[in-house]
This record gives structure tokens, C-alpha cells and sequence, in this order.
């Protein structure tokens, strides 16, 4: 159901912004296809799978995502801080940053929103309804250092070496710690994200059966604390 806008004039529709489509749900907006099909496929294994709608940007826009999607991302959010905060108010709202977006980005995010919220006189809590997450800052899996950017950092380690093994791509080692890190070479950087980064979100999508040594790097992502 649709907001309304206003009556309907010689048979044009009203408008509805695609920012409130399931507007009892509480939408997660994230920044590319792994990231909503990884996500997708973990929120289908929590008791809150029910009341969740995930997209991204490209989906409310219909615009190729491109090279620079965490900055289409960053900039979609920035020219939508009021239906964003109205649509907290429907359902809640959560965005997944990119590990790309830096704090203070991140920041003038939260307050952007905030402040919409404010300013719209929106009872209930800021706190519960509109919660900004950034990749960078979440506790990811330590055997995978920061060569890897994406959201296989916070994926099981086998299921990650396995994929760049069958794509082609030798990782390199090292010990800190007493603990063996694996680390992307340079040189592999855009075979793993033009083959083993889809194999990757593949073979996490298609199991069967979700254990929480799977999911326990994806669960800081939607910790509070």
C-alpha cells in the first residue's frame, strides 16, 4: 500500500517513492548483489526473516550498479535523508556500508538521518528505528586479512580458500599470532572478483543447512552492542 500524495488528477496515479514498499518490514539497504544475496541467505536462518525486506540501491533506482556502487550508494542516501527517516518510521531501517566508506562518511550519514527524523516530529526511539553499520568496523574473520574488501571477509575461512583454489587464485600466507592469515595478491585482485567472489556467494547460498560456525562472522554485522 502506498503513501498518499494527494488525489489523483485526470488519471495520473499518485506517486509512491520505492523507498516505501513493504513499509511494515524493516528495510536493509546494502551496497551490492553479494552483499544482499549473502545477507539474504542468513536472514533466512534468524527469527526476524519475516519482517526484513533487503535491497540495493540499484533495485529502488533500476540504475546499473557499476564500478563506483559505494559511492552511488553513499550518494542515494545523501539526496534521500527524508524518505529514508519516513521510512524508519514505517518499519525501521538498517544500512550495511561498504568497507570502503570511510567513518566520517558514515558518520554524516547517521546524522543526516537523525536529523530528517527530528525534523519530521517521528515518535519512537532514533536508536531502535534507524541503525547505520559500517563493514570496516565490524569484527570480521580473522584469518582473512584486509585484502579482502568484500563481504567474504566475514564468511567461513574453508568455504573462502576453496573458491579461490577452484578459480585460480594462490593465496598467500602468514603466521601472527600462532594463527595462519590468508592474504589476496595484488595481482589476483580482479580474477577474484570477476570469478571467485560469485563462486564464493554460490556455494554459501547454496547450502542446505546453516550452522552457526557459518554464520558467526555474519552475526557482528547486525550486532548492537
Amino acid at each position: 500500500q502506498g503513501i498518499d500524495v494527494g488525489p489523483v488528477i485526470a488519471g495520473v496515479l499518485p506517486y509512491t517513492h520505492p523507498l516505501f514498499t513493504d513499509a511494515g518490514k524493516c528495510l536493509i539497504l546494502v551496497e551490492g548483489t553479494h552483499d544482499k544475496e549473502v545477507l539474504g541467505k542468513y536472514l533466512q536462518h534468524t527469527a526476524s526473516r519475516l519482517n526484513v525486506k533487503i535491497v540495493r540501491v540499484s533495485d529502488l533506482t533500476h540504475a546499473p550498479s557499476g564500478n563506483n556502487s559505494d559511492k552511488q550508494m553513499v550518494d542515494y542516501i545523501k539526496k534521500n535523508f527524508g524518505p529514508l527517516a519516513i521510512r524508519a518510521a514505517l518499519g525501521g531501517i538498517r544500512i550495511v556500508l561498504d568497507n570502503t566508506v570511510s567513518d566520517s562518511q558514515a558518520k554524516g550519514i547517521s546524522s543526516g538521518l537523525n536529523s530528517s527524523f527530528d525534523s519530521f516530529g517521528i515518535k519512537g526511539s532514533k536508536g531502535d528505528l534507524i541503525k547505520v553499520t559500517c563493514l570496516s568496523q565490524c569484527p570480521a574473520n580473522p584469518e582473512l586479512d584486509e585484502t579482502f574488501r568484500g563481504i567474504e571477509r566475514f564468511l567461513p575461512t574453508k568455504l573462502v580458500t576453496d573458491a579461490c583454489s577452484t578459480g585460480g587464485i594462490t593465496l598467500a600466507k602468514a603466521t601472527k599470532n600462532g594463527k595462519l592469515i590468508y592474504t589476496l595478491p595484488p595481482s589476483d585482485k580482479d580474477l577474484f572478483e570477476s570469478r571467485a567472489k560469485t563462486m564464493i556467494t554460490k556455494k554459501f547460498c547454496s547450502k542446505k543447512n546453516i550452522l552457526e560456525e557459518d554464520t558467526q562472522f555474519l552475526a557482528r554485522i547486525f550486532s548492537d552492542s
